[in-house]
C-alpha cells in the first residue's frame, strides 16, 4: 500500500510539474503574438481588394513591373497574375495596363481607375491601420530578360549565351508559356519561351502571338521538339489519358497557362468526346485536376 501511495504521489507530481510548464509555455507563446489588422475591399459583398494586393498594386505602381513586384513580395508571377485578374473580373474593368515605351521603358502601370482604386484603399487603410510602407527604388532592367516555360537545356545554355553575346545581366523568370508571352506583350520580357498548341489548327506558337497582340512586334523563332511524360510510381498499373478520365489515379497538374497543361487539356477532351463523355464532366471525373 505504501509503495502505490508513493507511486500515486510520484505521478501527481509529475502531471503537477507537466501542467506548470504548459501553462508557462502558453504564457510566452501569448506574449509572443502579434496581430496585424487587414482590410478588405468589397463590392456586391465579394472581396476585391486586400492587403497583400495592395501592396502588389503599389509596388507595380512604384515600380513599373510585375516581375519586379514579384521578386520583392516574393511570391511567383503567376500568383500575382491570379491575384489581378481575380481582382478585374470582380471590378469588371482592367487595373492594369501595359506601359509604352523603348528599351527599359515597357511593362506595366496601373490604369487610372486602378490607381484610384489603390488610393481609395490606402486612404481607409490609414484610418484603421499602419500604412503599408514598400521600398521605392526601382531596380534598373536586366540586358536580357527570358520568361516562359522552363526548359533545362535553355537554363544549361544560359552561361554560355552570355560569355558568346557579352550580355553581362541576363533574367530569366520560369512563369509558363502564356506567363512568358504576356510578359512580352507587357514589354516586361525579351523572350519568351513557349510550347502552345492551337487547338483548332494543331500548330505550335504561331497562332498565338496573334492572341496576344504580338503578331506585328514578335516573331517566332523555332526551337527543337519536346515530349510530355507521365511519371508515375513503379507500383502503380497506368495506361494513360484512359486511366486519369477514368479517376483510377490522381493527377498532380500543372498551373494554368503553361504549355504542357494547355496540351494535356487538349488531349483529355479529345479522348472524353471519342468515348462519348460531355467535356464539362472532365473535372468531376480527374481526381486532382485543378482549374
Amino acid at each position: 500500500m505504501r509503495k502505490r501511495s508513493k507511486t500515486r504521489k510520484t505521478y501527481s507530481s509529475i502531471r503537477i510539474l507537466i501542467a506548470l510548464s504548459e501553462v508557462a509555455l502558453g504564457e510566452d507563446v501569448l506574449r509572443r503574438l502579434k496581430f496585424r489588422l487587414d482590410l478588405i475591399a468589397l463590392l456586391d459583398d465579394k472581396p476585391v481588394l486586400d492587403r497583400r494586393s495592395a501592396m502588389l498594386l503599389k509596388l507595380i505602381d512604384e515600380r513599373g513591373s510585375i516581375l519586379s513586384a514579384c521578386r520583392s513580395l516574393r511570391i511567383p508571377y503567376s500568383n500575382a497574375w491570379s491575384m489581378m485578374v481575380k481582382t478585374e473580373r470582380a471590378l469588371g474593368i482592367r487595373i492594369i495596363e501595359p506601359a509604352k515605351g523603348g528599351r527599359g521603358g515597357g511593362g506595366t502601370r496601373l490604369t487610372e481607375i486602378g490607381r484610384r482604386l489603390l488610393e481609395t484603399y490606402m486612404a481607409h487603410l490609414r484610418e484603421v491601420s499602419e500604412s503599408i510602407e514598400v521600398e521605392a527604388t526601382k531596380p534598373a532592367p536586366p540586358d536580357l530578360l527570358i520568361a516562359g516555360s522552363h526548359d533545362p537545356l535553355l537554363e544549361d545554355s544560359i552561361e554560355d549565351f552570355k560569355a558568346f553575346s557579352g550580355l553581362r545581366d541576363v533574367e530569366v523568370s520560369w512563369i509558363g508559356s502564356a506567363g512568358g508571352l504576356a510578359n512580352v506583350m507587357l514589354g516586361e520580357a525579351d523572350v519568351a519561351g513557349v510550347h502552345l498548341k492551337d487547338p483548332e489548327t494543331g500548330v505550335y506558337n504561331t497562332s498565338f502571338l496573334a492572341k496576344y497582340w504580338l503578331d506585328d512586334k514578335a516573331v517566332v523563332v523555332k526551337g527543337f521538339k519536346r515530349l510530355m511524360v507521365f511519371a508515375y510510381r513503379h507500383t502503380t498499373r497506368f495506361r494513360g489519358i484512359d486511366d486519369i478520365l477514368a479517376g483510377k489515379v490522381r493527377l498532380v497538374n500543372r498551373v494554368l497557362g503553361s504549355g504542357t497543361r494547355l496540351l494535356l487539356d487538349q488531349l483529355l477532351k479529345a479522348r472524353a468526346l471519342r468515348l462519348g463523355i460531355e467535356p464539362r464532366e472532365i473535372p468531376s471525373r480527374v481526381s486532382g485536376l485543378r482549374g
